[in-house]
Formats: C-alpha cells, sequence, structure tokens
C-alpha cells in the first residue's frame, strides 16, 4: 500500500501537494464521510434495510432462500443482515455505526484508485474529499446499508488491485484476488459487476504495458478465475434450495422488472430522476464533461473511462433509478472529476476551480435536506403508529397483508406478510401480479386485516385489486396516510379512529 501510495505521477505545471498534505486532506475525507452519517444513528431505519433484516430474520428461522423465502437479492447481502440482525434489536445505531465504517473504507480506497493509476496528490486529495461529501449525503441515502454502497468498496477494490498487478508486472495471484473482490461485489448488489466488467474492459485493449493479444488473455483470464470462486460458491448454495429460485433472484427478476414497464416506462423513470436530483449533481457532470481534454495524458485514465461506462450500464439497468442508486456512480465519476480538478489546479486556473468546488457543495448545503437533522420523518413516525395499531388488532404471529404500504415496512419487519407485492417501484405495478393478489383477497384464506396507502392514489392499472378490497373490506381506521382495513364479517375493534 505504501509502495502504491508513492506512485509515479506525471509532471505537471503548478505546486502540488506533499504527500503528508494530501493524506491529511484525506483523512478529513474519512472524518467528513462519518460526521455526515452522525446526525442518522438515532434516525429512521430504510424501507430496504427492513425489508433485507426480515428476509434475513426469516432465512436465520429455518425457511429457505429463493425457495420458502425469496427476494431478488444476492446471498451476501442476506447474509450480512443475518449478521447484523444478531445485535439484538434491529435498531438504527448499528446499522449506522456499520456504514461509517464500510463508507469510511470507500473513501481510502477511491483515494488509492487516484494514486496507483497515476494521479497527482492533489487529485487524490479532490477525489476523496469529492467522494465523502456526495456518498454519505442524506439526500442520496448515504447513511442506509443500501446495496449500492455495499458493492462499492469491493467493486473500488477490485479496480485497484487490478490496476496494481498490471503496473508490477504479471501477477496473475493479484489478478485473481481482483476478481474474488468483483465477485463479491456482485453477491451484494447485482450492480456491483461494473467493477470486475470495467478491469476486464480496460485489460482487453491495454497496450502499453501488455501489447500481446495472448498476455491479455490470460491476465483477463485470471481475473474470470477470481471472480467464479465466490459466484461457484454462491452458486451451489443456490442449487441445494432451488437453482431456478436463484437464478430468478439473480437475474431473472430483474428482467422482469425491465419487461414489465417497458423501454418507455424505463426512459420517463430516467428522466425524471434526472430532473429531480441531476441539479444537485452539476459539478461532477461538470468534471466529466471537461476531463477528456484535461486528463487524456494520464496513462491509466483509460481505467477510469472503462469504471464509469460500466456504473453507468449497471445503474440504467437496475431501473428504478432512485436516489440510492447515483451511489454506484459516485466512486468513477468522483475519481475523474478530483483528475480534473487537479488539472485545473495545474494549469492555474484557481478561480475556475473554487467555482467548481463551490458548485459541488452548495447545492445539497443549501437546498438537500438539513444534514444535522437526525430526527425521524413524519413518514417514519406515521408508519410507527400505524404499527402498533395493527399489533393490537391481529395475534402475535398473524400474518398481514400491506398494498402500497412500504413505509411501514421499518416498523413492522418481524410481521410475517402475506404474498401481495404488487410493486417492484413506487407505484409501479407488476401485471402479473394482479390476478394473484386478487384471488389471495376473495379466497377463504384472505388475510383479516390488510393495510393500504391512500385507495384513491393507486395506479389505474391496479383497479382490479382496488375493487376486490373494497367489496371484502371494509377501513375501520387511519394513521397519517395508512387505512386499516378489516374482513367484513371479523369482530368490530375498539381502536379510536387517529387521521393525523
Amino acid at each position: 500500500m505504501k509502495q502504491i501510495m508513492s506512485s509515479e505521477r506525471l509532471p505537471e505545471r503548478g505546486v502540488d501537494l506533499t504527500r503528508r498534505v494530501a493524506l491529511r486532506l484525506v483523512g478529513v475525507s474519512l472524518v467528513l464521510s462519518v460526521a455526515l452519517r452522525l446526525p442518522q444513528l438515532h434516525g429512521d431505519i430504510h424501507t430496504d434495510e427492513a425489508e433485507y433484516a426480515h428476509y434475513a430474520r426469516m432465512w436465520a428461522r429455518g425457511g429457505r432462500l429463493y425457495h420458502d423465502v425469496f427476494i431478488d437479492r444476492p446471498q451476501l447481502l442476506l447474509l450480512l443482515y443475518r449478521g447484523l440482525n444478531r445485535f439484538g434489536v434491529f435498531a438504527p445505531v448499528p446499522l449506522r455505526v456499520f456504514m461509517m465504517v464500510w463508507g469510511a473504507a470507500l473513501v481510502a480506497v477511491v483515494a488509492w484508485i487516484v494514486r496507483v493509476i497515476g494521479g497527482s496528490w492533489r487529485a487524490v486529495a479532490a477525489a476523496s474529499l469529492l467522494f465523502a461529501w456526495f456518498s454519505a449525503s442524506k439526500l442520496f441515502d448515504g447513511q442506509f446499508v443500501n446495496g449500492e454502497l455495499l458493492a462499492a468498496l469491493p467493486a473500488a477494490l477490485c479496480i485497484a488491485f487490478g490496476v496494481t498487478a498490471a503496473r508490477q508486472g504479471p501477477s496473475r495471484s493479484l489478478f485473481a484476488v481482483a476478481g474474488a473482490l468483483g465477485g463479491i461485489a456482485v453477491l451484494f448488489k447485482q450492480s456491483g459487476i461494473d467493477g470486475v466488467a470495467a478491469l476486464c474492459l480496460w485489460l482487453a485493449f491495454r497496450r502499453r504495458d501488455n501489447p500481446t493479444f495472448w498476455g491479455r488473455s490470460r491476465e483477463i483470464a485470471a481475473v474470470a478465475a477470481g471472480f467464479m470462486v465466490p459466484i461457484g460458491i454462491a452458486a451451489v448454495h443456490g442449487a441445494t434450495v432451488g437453482f431456478d429460485g436463484w437464478v430468478r433472484a439473480m437475474v431473472g427478476s430483474r428482467i422482469g422488472q425491465a419487461g414489465a414497464s417497458g423501454t418507455a416506462g424505463m426512459i420517463q423513470r430516467l428522466s425524471t430522476s434526472a430532473v429531480e436530483w441531476g441539479p444537485y449533481l452539476g459539478a461532477l457532470v461538470l468534471g466529466v464533461a471537461i476531463a477528456p481534454r484535461l486528463v487524456r495524458r494520464h496513462p491509466n485514465i483509460g481505467v477510469v473511462w472503462c469504471w464509469l461506462a460500466m456504473s453507468l450500464a449497471a445503474f440504467v439497468a437496475g431501473g428504478g433509478y432512485s436516489r440510492h442508486y447515483y451511489q454506484a456512480l459516485f466512486p468513477s465519476v468522483s475519481a475523474l472529476s478530483g483528475l480534473a480538478l487537479d488539472a485545473l489546479l495545474a494549469r492555474r486556473k484557481s478561480s475556475f476551480a473554487v467555482a467548481y468546488s463551490a458548485l459541488a457543495v452548495l447545492p445539497i448545503l443549501i437546498f438537500g435536506p438539513r444534514i444535522l437533522d437526525g430526527q425521524k420523518t413524519v413518514m417514519y413516525r406515521d408508519a410507527e403508529r400505524a404499527a402498533m395499531d395493527v399489533r393490537q388488532e391481529l395475534p402475535e404471529n398473524q400474518p398481514l397483508a400491506r398494498l402500497f404500504a412500504n413505509g411501514l415496512v421499518p416498523a413492522l419487519s418481524d410481521r410475517p406478510p402475506y404474498d401481495l407485492a404488487l410493486t417492484t417501484i413506487w407505484q409501479e405495478v407488476v401485471p402479473s401480479r394482479i390476478s394473484s393478489v386478487v384471488h389471495t383477497l376473495e379466497s377463504q384464506g384472505a388475510p383479516r386485516v390488510v393495510l393500504a396507502q391512500s385507495v384513491d392514489e393507486w395506479p389505474p392499472i391496479a383497479a382490479p385489486v382496488k375493487a376486490a378490497l373494497l367489496a371484502h373490506y371494509r377501513r375501520t381506521h387511519r394513521v397519517g396516510p395508512y387505512g386499516v382495513y378489516n374482513a367484513i364479517g371479523s369482530p368490530p375493534k375498539t381502536i379510536v379512529d387517529s387521521t393525523k
């Protein structure tokens, strides 16, 4: 590590930072990464976190993953949540502390990558500060233990080890380690494929250090061999519980989601996401735009461009485009922007560099959520109140049906659910699920209580489900945006209606 961080760099104009000052700024980045997450120690539990913890708990209690317990996420993510569940009560504190450590490690790896590809110490400091600010931001769900951030660390380590192996000579063992890290990234979140894909793409076209086709092929083969080790272990486990289910969780569900909405739906969501979150990313977009001219002479800059291309491909394939999806882009974009900012300073464009830095910090600081506000949100408090009412309605082990009520997942993560999932993305209905949900609501084994968000706000395609709900259930009370519906003919309840 010390040898890599002291590696050669390109000659440049201007005064570069010393190694000591740059490492201190990297330390500041680590502190910033932790500090931005501190206010959330006692805040919300994210819907995704509660969902993962719930399915991990069902798996730990004897359910067969991808058979009795199905979720379209890889095993390593759920294995991590099984470990986090052992802290006792599923609570924000252990989750946030874990994310502080993980996020700080990711900042350090991004700094390492910038140095090992030939960036100056000034570029190292700039990239680490940019990445810490965006990746830990409350605006982009940086405080939550989500798949994008989990996958980003091993994916970045894959890039770091791969470039190190390429620069030190034909080190197949390091290439295999890089590939194994890429496989681990995929087992946290499918989008983690970007690291190993970028490394292989770069190795395939890299001619400066390895001009022969067979030499590059052997390097890629070593990466692929390492990649298959964790993936093979996961596949063997998948075969023991049902290989079709494992393949559906890893690949099939993602393809099904894309097919359910079609290209037009994906484009609409992507444009909406760009309008909503794009203004906060002006500096990073500008950094990518000016980089082709400013950093084209860096000897290993190609790997960062490959990384960015594969990250964008994984981002688009994800289909959801929620704000935490951007976490998958931040490592490569921050590295590239840090190099571009360094090039501006080397050309003595200090005023432009200051404006660029302001563009990076001010939009989130002024227009984003208050970074020091760690209070629970109104929606989360409403969900907790609704959950208390539902627990009064149902015996402890009675399953609960949820329709368009994802916000309640954290407060009811220990409650076994009926299989009434209609959506993969907020208020987007999967058409193939409608008939089965209607059948469940109308059958003799229908749930006793259904929790639903405002029926008037449902998408039109869900009209058959809405009709079945209103025909067989009556709303007994409301808590915030949630309605509690009891089956017609069930004993009357005495809970007071709460409309606030």
